[in-house]
């Protein structure tokens, strides 16, 4: 059941891109109580041009600039344009190149980002709206990791070679105050 709302909900995002001339994820945005995104596709320029949030706003992408490791992977900044069109939501720069948690970590490698939100409800709702980015290729994007629930205190874990289906994550970190991005490939 689950599954098939998601399904009817990614269908609804971008059939209402196609008539709307507007980015899928525009809904989504707007839910978040910001102004959308321009029509379709991130610019090689904009998807480059990466840097931290600003002080208590979203940064833009034309003003991330060298703050963000040059060595992050080209999916990764593409997260990263993604993650600043949502309100109160702030990339964590240090994660990218940070060392990781788990062996297999996708941070030493620059192919990963942590996002916080302003809310738990916002962080609830941006483990969502990055799953249904990832699997409708609007990002590129191989794992989503975020938190359980409400008051759950396991993390869970949705992946492109799982099908993006839904599982309770068994790292040592929770992902209760944060959203995991690993970038597409894995490396």
């Amino acid at each position: 059941m689950p599954l098939a709302l998601l399904a009817l909900f990614v269908g609804y995002l971008l059939i209402n891109a196609g008539i709307r001339n507007q980015h899928p994820w525009a809904e989504i945005v707007t839910a978040f109580g910001g102004a959308p995104p321009g029509p379709p596709g991130i610019s090689p320029g904009e998807a480059d041009s990466i840097s931290p949030p600003g002080q208590g706003r979203n940064t833009t992408p034309s003003e991330l600039g060298s703050q963000v490791s040059s060595k992050a992977t080209r999916s990764i900044k593409r997260c990263i344009a993604f993650a600043t069109h949502l309100p109160g939501v702030h990339v964590n720069v240090g994660t990218i190149c940070g060392p990781g948690s788990v062996a297999g970590s996708q941070h030493p490698m620059c192919n990963a980002v942590d996002l916080t939100a302003g809310s738990r409800k916002q962080l609830l709702a941006l483990f969502h709206a990055s799953i249904v980015a990832a699997k409708t290729g609007a990002i590129p994007c191989a794992e989503v990791i975020g938190p359980g629930g409400p008051s759950d205190s396991k993390g869970l874990i949705a992946t492109a070679a799982g099908g993006w289906r839904l599982h309770e994550y068994t790292g040592p970190n929770s992902h209760q105050t944060h959203v995991h991005l690993s970038g597409s490939p894995l490396l």
